[in-house]
């Protein structure tokens, strides 16, 4: 694999498209007129009939001309007013009529455009979200028609690509996948009005009904994007029953090429498996920074200089060693989901990168192990790798029956896990497969041509109705290679997390990141970060991150001098008081910085700091009376010598006193306490800190303890109890088992931080002998009137002498 320059991307704002979500009313034809009533004309017809009846046969019977000549005139008029009567009610009704019809006819007209504008905006904008990874051969024209579009292997592939890892996982399209395009209903609603169920209308009206009908089922449907939304399900069967999996292979590549387009290796992460016979198929997927192999409590940029494997295991002997990766990412994520707060109601929407594994068919005859036969005698033979280590891996099933699986597959959607295989029949796919993609081939009779649809089939009693995409999307191994060159170097920018990280790194809360390993101690001794402007040290020193990755720091002078470390084992409390010791030898001299540390136990967690140049005592298994009788002596003495300097002037360096297990020796000496804080009643002058550290409180938290004590670090606690005892909350009860270091820090003027503590992430010898090499041995004489207590670097002892 060839390596090219690393190129960081930025996420930046999405634009997403207009899609509108109107409704569209359809309007009603022209209703039945109103018209003139023609009984009128036909009544007037039949009288002058009748009157011309009547003037043509009364002189034949000898009547009076004079007579008929009025009623003819009568008549006359009478069939004028009747006439009169009948064309002013015609024409207005028939002007009326014209001009509903023409209303109509522009009111369909703009529905028809508005319907038109509206389908092209939400086609070109689903194709803008869900492009496809290259031009179709042929392009059906009624496809992409009045559509403009960018594949995604046009595209520049650098920050000036807005869709680059642009999907986040609070998006509605997050881990959602395209495999191509077929006839969903449209996001705007058309309000359809029914036809009247009388037989009143006219032939006019009932032609303007059924195009209204027409225009309404045209638009029911439209061509866009067909995808299928990861996130909300658990294990997905890719399934071909017609042909080998040849076709479902493909839209397992196209799925993982989409994948680690739109999204950031930050939030989604790949791990893929299958038969050494699909090598070339595969091969293109380890050079995706998707599938790099990752430590959760690492950031990208550690990732990328620590190891550089791949999670793609292609044959038999990469996968039985993937396997056990994934059982274990898989469990670590069950036990982060126990421990996110209650209150969250997407408890996997929590868990990132959301993993995505994809499992390849493994044919039983061609590319598992056939299980050898256990003949008398008989032994299984071995082979020898490079290295000389001997492997007996032997994948007898596949991996999906494998019992590495098993959690990733039960329970997969709830741990931020999505399962893709790959299956030739029914009864290969998984039992809780909750998603099924059936691939089959189809001919078109009229064009002679064969195709692949697909059907989209959610797995449940009360599931949508099946999806159906007429038009599959397309790719090639070229296209495939192609992408993952492209994408290979490139790095998302480490975002400000809105939330604490799982493990901090000591080494990088120093500016710049530092190697405890060949370091120049002198360089950050000399931090102004750390300093007032006259050069006195500020004491202040980083110990963790908060949220969005701001440095917690902890402030010996402001937030002191005296302070309380709780923590239940396992909590990582003895982690913590490493890095407090470890960030005082960086960031000050032991002209101004020296440490006494006192462990009631062992002492293996203090033990390794005891060779530093800061270190003038070190004392383990404080448990006999006499010892902390001799302890609190040795502190008095310092605390007068102390005294007596700072009236004379003279500077002293700031002693930090860390006390182990302190619960433990005040059960032990009741008086402890009470005379520890005599000596140090004025610490803040003498220059003398205490930090108290222990797994319970256990009742050493009381009236004289809260005046004295400053700060309060306190990690997970055993009981509520414990908690409010120390922050008086409950608070450090309800942090998470699963990740030490989590806890709270209780300073200043009653403020609560949150913060991950930061850890040595590499044996201390190298750091201890780096600091030996900038620093001659120290010897420091504490005495009083009658005791000498000689604290010396060279012979780490406490030597207690009488002086009468």
């Amino acid at each position: 694999m060839s390596k090219q320059p690393l190129s960081t991307i930025t996420r930046k704002a999405r634009i997403w498209p207009e899609i509108s979500k109107a409704g569209v009313e359809l309007p009603n034809p022209p209703g039945h007129q109103n018209n003139a009533n023609p009984l009128t004309l036909i009544t007037m017809l039949c009288s002058m009939a009748g009157m011309f009846a009547y003037i043509v046969i009364m002189p034949r019977f000898g009547g009076n001309s004079f007579f008929i000549v009025g009623i003819f005139i009568m008549s006359s008029c009478v069939m004028i007013g009747a006439l009169l009567n009948f064309l002013f009610q015609w024409i207005p009704a028939r002007r009326q009529k014209r001009r509903l019809q023409h209303s109509y006819t522009q009111k369909i007209t703009s529905v028809k455009k508005q319907l038109r504008l509206l389908s092209l905006q939400e086609r070109q904008g689903r194709l803008e979200l869900d492009p496809p990874l290259i031009i179709p051969t042929p392009v059906p024209e009624h496809i992409y028609q009045q559509l403009t579009y960018t594949p995604i292997l046009q595209r520049s592939f650098n920050n000036q690509d807005i869709q680059l890892w642009s999907r986040k996982p609070d998006d509605p399209d997050f881990l959602a996948v395209r495999i191509g395009m077929g006839e969903r209903p449209p996001t705007f609603q058309i309000k359809r009005v029914s036809a009247p169920s009388t037989g009143t209308t006219t032939s006019i009206q009932a032609r303007q009904w059924n195009e209204l009908e027409t225009l309404a089922h045209d638009y029911t449907s439209l061509i866009v994007p067909i995808s299928i939304s990861l996130a909300e399900q658990g294990t997905m069967a890719i399934l071909d029953v017609d042909t080998e999996p040849s076709q479902a292979r493909q839209q397992a590549m196209l799925m993982v090429a989409n994948l680690a387009y739109h999204h950031s290796p930050d939030d989604v992460r790949i791990m893929i498996l299958a038969p050494e016979s699909q090598r070339e198929v595969w091969e293109w997927a380890e050079e995706l920074p998707h599938t790099q192999l990752y430590d959760p409590r690492l950031t990208s940029e550690e990732i990328d200089n620590t190891q550089q494997e791949h999670a793609v295991a292609i044959g038999n002997e990469a996968v039985l060693n993937l396997l056990p990766l994934i059982s274990r990412e898989v469990s670590r994520r069950e036990l982060l989901l126990g421990d996110i707060q209650p209150h969250l109601q997407d408890k996997a929407r929590a868990i990132l990168p959301r993993l995505i594994i994809v499992v390849d068919h493994f044919d039983p005859v061609k590319d598992l192990n056939q299980p050898p036969s256990f003949l008398p005698l008989a032994r299984i033979p071995s082979r020898p790798t490079a290295s000389g280590t001997i492997h007996r891996s032997r994948l007898t099933s596949a991996p999906l029956q494998r019992p590495e699986m098993t959690l990733a597959l039960n329970a997969a959607r709830a741990l931020g896990v999505s399962v893709i295989t790959i299956c030739s029949e029914h009864s290969a796919m998984p039992p809780n497969t909750s998603i099924l993609l059936e691939l089959r081939n189809t001919v078109d009779q009229q064009q002679e041509t064969a195709s692949v649809q697909a059907q989209i089939r959610y797995l449940a009693a009360d599931a949508p109705p099946a999806i159906q995409c007429q038009w599959l999307d397309q790719g090639s191994q070229e296209a495939f290679h192609y992408l993952a060159r492209k994408l290979q170097p490139l790095r998302p920018t480490t975002p400000k997390r809105l939330e604490l990280r799982i493990q901090v790194d000591l080494c990088s809360l120093f500016e710049p990141h530092l190697d405890l390993a060949k370091y120049d101690p002198s360089l950050y001794w000399q931090d102004p970060a750390l300093r007032l402007p006259d050069g006195t040290p500020t004491l202040r020193l980083p110990i963790g991150l908060k949220m969005a990755d701001e440095i917690q720091y902890l402030d010996l002078l402001k937030d002191g001098p005296h302070g309380l470390l709780i923590g239940q084992t396992g909590s990582g409390k003895s982690e913590l008081l490493q890095t407090i010791i470890s960030a005082l030898a960086i960031a000050y001299p032991p002209a101004e910085v020296n440490f006494l540390l006192i462990d009631y136990k062992a002492g293996l967690a203090l033990e390794p700091f005891s060779h530093l140049p800061h270190t003038i005592g070190f004392l383990s298994n404080v448990s006999s009376e006499a010892l902390i009788q001799r302890f609190i002596l040795m502190l008095k003495a310092e605390a007068t010598r102390r005294e007596i300097r700072l009236r004379e002037g003279r500077a002293t360096p700031r002693l930090i006193i860390i006390i182990d297990e302190f619960a433990e020796m005040v059960k032990r000496t009741d008086s402890v306490l009470e005379e520890l804080f005599t000596i140090t009643r004025v610490g803040r002058e003498i220059g003398m800190h205490l930090l108290l550290a222990a797994q319970r409180p256990e009742g050493i938290i009381g009236s004289k303890l809260r005046d004295y004590v400053q700060y309060r670090l306190c990690l997970r606690c055993a009981s509520p109890e414990d908690s409010r005892e120390v922050l008086r909350r409950i608070d450090a009860a309800t942090l998470p088992a699963s990740i030490p270091g989590r806890g709270y820090l209780l300073h200043g003027d009653n403020q609560l931080d949150l913060f991950q503590a930061a850890r040595i992430s590499m044996p201390t010898t190298p750091f201890v002998q780096n600091l030996y090499t900038t620093n001659k041995q120290k010897s420091i004489q504490l005495t009083n009137k009658q005791k000498s207590i000689q604290l010396t670097n060279k012979q780490k002892s406490v030597q207690f002498t009488n002086q009468e």
